[in-house]
């Protein structure tokens, strides 16, 4: 699970921002929740690492999801545009703006990446929850998000 830890405030929960360099599969723009592509495993440094996000799923958006990916996935939310090919800035733990793929999210709600999209929507069956809403958004607004796209804060089920 996410890692949290006490600040010098008088209270509330923070999640330590933990940002990744990947390649991108493709262009992508910021806010975009992306998964990372788990079978492209390079030597770098002193061990190996996914270093790419996921290409889009057969006739798919750009970086869409597919089911398994949103059940088991590991996601991350690109900081700022990047080009296909180029290395950018991901987030995949801490609070970022993520993009909205529904109209109505309000503070506190659980999201999850969506299947053929990118970006998060309210939590739907058989998917990871893979951030809360801190801030509300519609239809392809970005929202603020307390995100953890490693290792989730749960699962919902059907």
């Amino acid at each position: 699970m996410a890692s949290a830890q006490s600040q010098a405030q008088p209270k509330g929960l923070v999640i330590e921002n933990r940002d990744v360099t990947l390649e991108a599969h493709a262009a992508l723009v910021k806010g975009q929740c992306v998964a990372i592509d788990n079978a492209t495993v390079e030597w770098v440094g002193a061990g190996y690492a996914f270093t790419k996000t996921a290409a889009p799923a057969a006739g798919g958006a750009i970086g869409a999801h597919t089911t398994e990916m949103v059940s088991s996935g590991l996601f991350a939310v690109a900081l700022n545009d990047v080009a296909s090919g180029d290395l950018g800035v991901f987030r995949v733990q801490g609070v970022v703006e993520v993009l909205s793929n529904q109209a109505g999210l309000t503070v506190g709600d659980a999201v999850t990446p969506t299947a053929g999209d990118t970006g998060v929507v309210d939590t739907v069956a058989d998917s990871k929850v893979v951030g809360y809403c801190l801030t509300a958004g519609g239809d392809d607004d970005l929202v603020s998000v307390m995100f953890d796209g490693l290792n989730a804060f749960g699962f919902s089920e059907t």
